[in-house]
Formats: structure tokens, sequence, C-alpha cells
């Protein structure tokens, strides 16, 4: 039975049927990686400093070029390139508050794209009936006055949908393009200009999200305004100097709200986008930024925008319609029964993903079967005294509801009959088919939390199957959370049209109104991803936030809350005490009552057996190793009633004690759900809670690495020579020779610091790492490849590494990251990882990997 809401004196079970489907066959592990930009570093100044002087500073280091400087009231700091600096060297300097390393993001591979043409029919299609859209629009709300940026690959705004132009007085009234038409960052420069027209389509499908109106598609909030900020050019990349640079002059354009469908695997709230995202909130501008695609990975695996503390990441949700696509085309359905008869177009899924021929005309349709409730009927062969087929059209049941198929059942039951004509071209209709998977979470949504265990993401939004706007007059189908995302800033928009922004409310106007969406979530049913099974549990918060957005909640309910989410940390950290601030705008006084709804919880940790493939490691989002488990906390909330006046607010206090999980804590349980908070007057909103039932730093005491990594081996061909057996380096660049260590990494735990540092009788200095290993190149040519395009470690802010994740691969060709070239002699060579939670200045808060080593003469060949 799926675990309700439980008042805190008694618990009431409840149950919702939950239909599911089979998971999606991806053949291509969606790639949502981020990589460390050669050389580059992005600086944060000390408060009390100057950024031009601080540029003059920088620039005056050996090897360092000031790429971009950035003067505002939310970021003040540089971009830098060094050929002889680290994160350490940096952030030693007086004037420097932090340093990282800067990142290349990739949109990453999104779900296949099918396109349609702009004569589509049927404005049918829509998802606003799921989320309480369809009634804001009905009342009028459409999102006049709000200002929306959309950083992405650019807008197409000639689309009639977006207005049919660019500039003052159409939707898409402004923007910029940051980066140009060429392959950058691949090859070439950035060539900004002032027209952010889209190369790729991606941001032109957000757009129509958010603002598309039309005849026969209508966005979220079809009147707000747009500005169009490119960050990508023709290839799928950008970094996150571009990302800030654009956030800024978003902020500067006085925008209401940012949406961002971007972002690569991290999940740590202090990298710098998330830093920069996450204080635009704090000065009043809504962030909405995609949770990520790579939900297969399992838990903790959340993305880096999106982790900012008060940036709404946007999960996706399966919507309960879809649009009828050339894969699941139309037809003309001739029903025929007591002498009269009608034609109606109906939406079906043909037998090969192949739609039928235009001249099949006229031809009878007969149900295999007259029972519409047998999910596997010609599974199996037919019947030998099954009729000859080869004159009809067989109608097989192939979803769990299907209501055209039902209608066919129905007709013949009574003793009619029913015709199909296949005339109408799949690809320039398109139609609203009932989805039997909807209501639950996509499979590829990452999932939360935060390396540091901070509850994420925060709400969900439909984002699989995303019928919306494309280039060159067309409309397309996309899924990913980069779908759901825009819807979300879609209902900030709405909000801010009917009641105003950040220039009417103030700077904390952002967060409350990230918390009306955020508390407004509907509880959603746990996946498997593999069968229809029902395990009667709530989907958890770390997956899918609060659950489904619910839009009219966000606009219409008098009572609403602080922004809040209880993070209870781990058994060692444990953040027992809570509160939330309860506000009633209304008119009358309302009476509040807490009740707790848990979600599944589950064992994350699967230790070493010898039947379960490389073990021990974090478990996958698979339904053979994700079984849901019943993990209920001890709470105590206000006794009784909690009674609030008109323009009155009162603080609500909880306290929790993690579940005593029966099966024990050293497999890292985790457990989550909300707590509910319903008002007299009938509202629900919500504040979702998460912990982890053991205390992680122990139990991933000497297993942060991967077991049997690191590992290194030199030469060249495969498998080359281990380590164990040859510790001495010439660093013979040849094809021939390769004489570098190259070392391999895979880790269970995300690295708050990685280290690769050199020791003779004392530090020497840290490691320079070839730039581009680890990105399919199976040997060093330095024909052609640059030696010295190095990352210098440490490396910060990393992710963990998943079962199907590629190993983090690191060549030292011996160049030192203060730029210089090793010396002969014999050293000590230690990676080290910090554990969770660790302290940097504590020893025993690394694990590590140390080898003797020996750097030998080079011998010049003729």
């Amino acid at each position: 039975m799926r675990l309700s809401r439980v008042t805190l004196a008694m618990l009431a079970v409840g149950k919702t049927a939950a239909a599911l489907r089979p998971r999606e066959d991806f053949s291509v592990r969606v790639d949502n990686s981020t990589s460390v930009v050669a050389k580059r570093f992005i600086i944060e100044l000390d408060k009390s400093s100057d950024v031009d002087s601080l540029a003059v500073q920088i620039a005056s280091r050996k090897g360092a070029t000031v790429l971009k400087t950035f003067k505002s009231d939310v970021f003040a700091g540089i971009s830098v390139e060094s050929t002889q600096d680290n994160i350490d060297s940096f952030q030693a300097l007086d004037s420097v508050s932090k340093a990282w390393s800067s990142n290349k993001i990739k949109l990453g591979p999104h779900i296949p794209t099918q396109s349609f043409s702009d004569d589509a029919s049927a404005s049918i299609y829509t998802v606003h009936n799921w989320t309480g859209v369809d009634k804001l629009h009905a009342a009028g709300t459409l999102g006049k006055g709000a200002k929306v940026a959309i950083v992405d690959t650019g807008v197409s705004y000639t689309h009639p949908d977006l207005g049919g132009g660019f500039g003052p007085g159409f939707k898409v009234a402004g923007g910029y393009d940051f980066v140009g038409q060429g392959l950058w960052p691949f090859t070439g420069d950035k060539v900004p200009d002032d027209d952010p027209m889209d190369q790729l389509g991606h941001g032109t499908h957000v757009a129509g999200i958010v603002a598309a109106k039309g005849d026969q598609f209508v966005g979220v909030a079809p009147e707000a305004t747009l500005m169009a900020y490119k960050v990508f050019g023709s290839e799928d990349g950008t970094d996150e100097d571009t990302l800030i640079e654009a956030f800024l002059m978003a902020y500067d354009a006085e925008v209401d709200i940012v949406t961002c469908s971007v972002g690569g695997d991290n999940g740590w709230a202090d990298n710098v986008w998330a830093v920069v995202a996450s204080r635009l909130v704090e000065q009043g501008v809504v962030v909405t930024i995609a949770a990520g695609n790579s939900g297969y990975e399992g838990p903790f695996y959340p993305s880096n925008g999106a982790a900012g503390e008060y940036v709404l990441a946007v999960a996706s949700t399966v919507a309960s319609t879809v649009a009828g696509t050339s894969v699941s085309p139309a037809f003309y359905g001739t029903f025929n029964l007591e002498g009269e008869s009608n034609t109606t177009e109906v939406a079906y899924i043909p037998g090969w993903d192949v739609a039928f021929p235009a001249n099949m005309t006229g031809i009878p349709i007969i149900p295999l079967s007259m029972d519409t409730t047998i999910e596997d009927f010609a599974c199996a062969p037919l019947p030998e005294d099954t009729p000859d087929l080869s004159s009809f059209i067989p109608l097989v049941r192939r979803a769990s509801a299907c209501r055209a198929g039902e209608a066919i059942i129905g007709t013949y039951t009574a003793g009619g009959n029913v015709t199909g004509v296949f005339s109408l071209d799949p690809n320039t209709h398109y139609y609203d088919m009932h989805n039997s998977a909807g209501g639950t979470a996509s499979l590829f949504t990452s999932w939360g939390a935060l390396h540091d265990l901070t509850l994420k993401p925060d709400i969900a939004a439909p984002g699989e199957n995303i019928f919306s706007t494309w280039p060159n007059g067309l409309y397309s189908v996309l899924s990913g959370t980069s779908m759901a995302t825009p819807y979300i800033a879609g209902i900030a928009a709405l909000y801010i049209g009917e009641f105003g922004g950040r220039g009417t409310h103030g700077p904390g106007f952002a967060k409350d109104l990230a918390m009306r969406i955020m508390s407004s979530g509907r509880s959603i049913p746990w996946r498997d991803g593999e069968t229809q099974k029902d395990y009667g549990f709530w989907a958890p918060p770390i997956q899918v936030g609060t659950g489904l957005v619910d839009a009219y909640k966000v606009l219409t309910y008098n009572s609403s809350l602080s922004f809040a989410k209880f993070s209870l940390n781990d058994t060692h950290h444990f953040s027992r005490y809570h509160e939330v601030d309860i506000t009633n705008s209304g008119n009358e006084p309302l009476t509040y009552r807490f009740d707790l709804e848990p979600a599944a919880g589950f064992e994350f940790w699967a230790p070493y057996n010898p039947d379960i493939i490389n073990t021990p490691r974090f478990k996958m989002y698979w339904a053979e190793e994700f079984i849901p488990e019943e993990m209920v906390p001890t709470i105590s909330a206000p006794s009784g009633a909690l009674t609030v006046k008109p323009g009155e607010t009162k603080t609500a206090k909880f306290s929790f004690l993690y579940p005593n999980y029966s099966a024990g804590l050293s497999n890292v349980p985790i457990y989550s759900g909300k707590i509910v908070v319903s008002s007299s007057a009938g509202e629900h909103m919500s504040v979702p809670y998460f912990g982890v039932a053991s205390n992680l730093k122990t139990e991933m005491a000497q297993q942060n690495f991967r077991q049997g990594y690191p590992n290194s081996v030199s030469g060249f061909g495969y498998p080359g020579y281990d380590i164990n057996i040859k510790t001495n380096y010439t660093f013979n660049l040849t094809v021939e020779s390769q004489d570098f260590p190259r070392v391999y990494v895979r880790t269970n735990w995300a690295a708050k610091e990685l280290r690769w540092d050199l020791f003779e009788n004392g530090y020497v200095g840290s490691i320079a790492s070839w730039a581009l290993a680890g990105q399919g190149y199976y040997y060093f040519d330095p024909a052609t490849d640059g030696e010295n395009l190095t990352i210098a470690f440490p490396l910060t802010d990393l992710t963990r590494s998943a079962l199907d994740t590629y190993n983090q691969e690191y060549w030292w060709m011996g160049k030192l990251a203060n730029g210089s070239q090793i010396a002969v002699g014999e050293y000590v060579m230690r990676m080290v990882i910090l554990a969770p939670f660790g302290t940097p200045e504590h020893s025993d808060n690394w694990d590590t990997w140390t080898y003797d080593i020996k750097v030998l003469p080079l011998v010049e060949t003729e």
C-alpha cells in the first residue's frame, strides 16, 4: 500500500493505482558531462578589493591572461587563462575570495526529435489541463507584463508563434549572442553580436513552452515578453564563463525570470555558476534550471547550475497526453451503427512504427478480442479458428488505456462496424493521445540530492514527449528536463503578470515565489522503470522534488510558506530541528494542520556480492537494484491546530528523528517525504524532507575510490605497462614510446577535492594533466597534439562515477601546475580524494593512492 499522509498521532494508509510502462530503450547514454577547460579559471575578488586592480594584479603574473572582467553587484571577478597557476596559487592571493576551474558544458543528447510543418491542423494537444494552467488561461491570466530571459541556444524569433520578429514591440524583445555562429568552443573564437538567432533548435523549443502563442499551440504564458541570450553556436558546447556573463546581462536587463535548460553533472552548491544563479534569486529574479537527464545513474547525480541554493531545480514527469506523431499518427475512422454513421479523426500506434499507406481507404477494422483488459493479446500465435485477416486491419490492445480502441470494440459489441481511411499525412497532423504512463517520473530525470546532502530537485513539470516550436516555422517533440524547466518559468510568468515581480515586491520576492511553486507539488507514484507494478509508495523528493507543479495553487492560494526544505543530513551531522513560516494573505482567519507523507525509502549502497556486477558500489536506478522500503522518521510538530489571522505570519516548528530501519544502517538507507500543511480553506501545501540513515563518512571510509582504482599504465598500446611493474618514466612522448603515466580514476562518492601531487623531501608541486585525456584519444601525438594544453590539479567539485560512466582519465606528461617540467630524480606520486564532509587539514580525511616513482633522463634518438 502507498504510504499516505500520517497525522502525527496515527498512520493513515492509502493506495493509488499507477499505470506504468516498460523502460525506454535509450541506445545512447545521456551525456550531461562537464570537463575542465584547459588553463582557464574564474576568480571572485574579495569584497574589499577592486575588479580592475585585481585584473592588473593577475595580468602581471607570468603566463596569465585576463579574458573577462565581471563587474556586478551579484558577482565581481575575472576569467583568466594561466599556464603557471592553479586554484591553490590563486586562492593564496589576498585580493581573491575564491577560485574555480572553468568547466565546459554540453546540452547533451535529448530524446530523438520529430518535426512537423506549420499546417498542423489540430489544436487539441495540450498538457495544461494536467497542471492547472488551463484554468488560469480560461480566467484570462496569460503572463502579460512578465519578462523572461531564456539562456540557451538562441531563439528562432521569426517563428509565427514566437512573434515573427525581434526587438522592441515583438514577443522576443531583445537579447544577445555571446558566441557567434562558428564552431567555438571546439575551434575558433567567440564572435558575439546582437542577433541571438537559434542554430540548434533547443532554445526555440524552450521558448515555445514558455510563451508560444498561435492558432495551433499555446505556451504556458503566451503574453509574456522574452529575452534571448545565446550561449551555444553551431556546436553543442559552452562554458561557465559564458553562462555567468549571460545571467548577469539578463539581470541588468531587469528580467523577472531566468530559465536555463542547460547543465552538467556536478551537484555542488558552491560551484561558481550555481553561486551566481542563486544570488540572482536573492536579488529578486526567479531562476529555473534543468535538473539533468542522468536518471539511470541513480541518486546523487545532480546538475551544476541547478544546485544553486535558491534556484528551482526542475525534474521531469511523463505527461498524461502526448502529441500524436509520424510514429503515432491518425486516420479517419467511420463508426457505423444502427443505420447511422459518424467519422472522426482517431490516433493510433502502428505495429511496426510505420504509418499505414495513404491509399488505404475504407478498410474494415476488426478487434482480435472483445476484452479491453487483456494487455498481451496477440503476443502468442492466434487461435487456429481465426478468420482470414488479409482484407482487414486487426485491432490489438497495446497500451493500458486506449479510449479509441474501447470505442471501436464497443461499436462491434453493439452490432456495428468501423472502417478506416489513412489519407491523413502523419507529418502534418498531430493529435492529443492518452498516455497510460502519465503522472509518473520520467526515467531520465536526474536524481538528487546534492553531495552535501542538501535536498534537490525542487519541483517537477511535464518534460517527456513535449510538443513545441522549432526553427523554420516548424514544430517538434522533445523530451528532457530541458522541457520541464521552461514550464516552471512560464508558471512564474503567469504569477508575475498577475501580481508583479521584483520591481513591485523587492528582492525577497523571488524566494517567496519559488516557495509558492515548490509547495504546490502533487505527489506522484514510485515507478521502477521496467514493470507496471504498483509498489504502493510515492516517488521520493530527491527524484521529483515535491511532485508535479500545480499552477492553480500557485496563483490562487491565500496561504504561503517561507522558503524551506528540510535537509536532515546523515546520522552524524543530523539536523533535527526545522521550521517554516506560514502567512495568511486572505481576509479570514485560517487554521492549519500538519501531516507526514512518507515517500519510498531504499538502500543506496550495494556491498560486495559476487552475483552483482562491480560491487561494492552505489546502486543504479534499475528495478532489480532499487527496492522501495518503508522508512518513516519520527516527527513532532505543533500540537493541535495553528490559527493564523489575516495578514499575520506564524512559525511552525518541527523536530525529526531518523527512522530505525530494521535491516540496519550499513547500506546507506535513504528516506524522504513531505510535511503537508493544510488550511481550513482546503489549501494543501508541502515542505519536502530528506535524510540518510547512516554515517556517510564512516560508511565511505577508504571506499571513496572505487575498488581497483586509481590505476595507472604507461607505454604505447593496450594494456601497456602497469604501474605495479614499471614505476620509472622518461616522459618520451613519441607515439612509439608514450612513456608517461596514464591514471584512471573511478569514485564512489563525489570529490569535493581531488589532488595529484609530487613530493621529494617535501612538497614539489601539483601535477598538470593533459586536457584532452579521456576525450576519445588513445595516444598522444606530439606532431599534432599540444603537450602544453593542460589542466592543473587540484580539481574540485567533481561528480561521482556511476556504473556505466566512463573512467576519469589523467595523463601526466611531465608538466607541473606551475608550468615547469619535472626534473630527473626520485619522487613520491600521490593522488588523494577528500572524504564526504572531510576537513582538508586532517590527513585521515583523505583516501590515498601513493607510489614511489623515478624520473629518468630522456635519451634523444636519431
